[in-house]
Parts: structure tokens; C-alpha cells; sequence
């Protein structure tokens, strides 16, 4: 809740991450490793607005997080 007294959405998002170690030769190995970002695809909105000579006043306007993002990533290790 914020000075005028409007409480602000509340926040969800859920992260993990995949992680793999191979041994390709004794001093050779392969590392894969997979992230998610906000897996679930939960929407999070800003805070309404608080400025009460605006129009918007006690709307929100905008989104507070990105859609779900995906990363791969690989590394050798010698």
C-alpha cells in the first residue's frame, strides 16, 4: 500500500534452471545448462498511478515483467 492508500498487484514469477555435466575424456568435459525465466508466463503489473492531477489516476498502465524467457548455454572445460 502506497501514501494514497491504493494497494499495488501483487507479484508471482517462477525461475529454474537445468544443469548437466558430461565427461567427454578425463581433462575434457562438457557443461549444458538450460534457464526459464518466468516459466509460467504470470502477467505482473506495475503499481497504479498516484499522480492525481493525471486522468490514469489509480490505473495501471503497464506491465511489470518481460514473457517468459529461454536460455541454452553450453561450455568445454580443458
Amino acid at each position: 500500500m502506497d501514501a494514497f492508500g491504493i494497494v499495488n498487484p501483487g507479484t508471482y514469477d517462477i525461475d529454474t534452471n537445468l544443469r548437466r555435466d558430461f565427461t567427454i575424456r578425463e581433462s575434457l568435459k562438457l557443461t549444458f545448462q538450460a534457464d526459464a525465466f518466468n516459466i509460467l508466463n504470470f502477467v505482473n503489473f506495475s503499481p497504479p498511478s498516484t499522480n492525481i492531477g493525471s486522468s490514469a489516476f489509480g490505473k495501471i498502465t503497464s506491465q511489470a515483467n518481460g514473457p517468459r524467457a529461454l536460455q541454452l548455454s553450453a561450455r568445454i572445460t580443458f
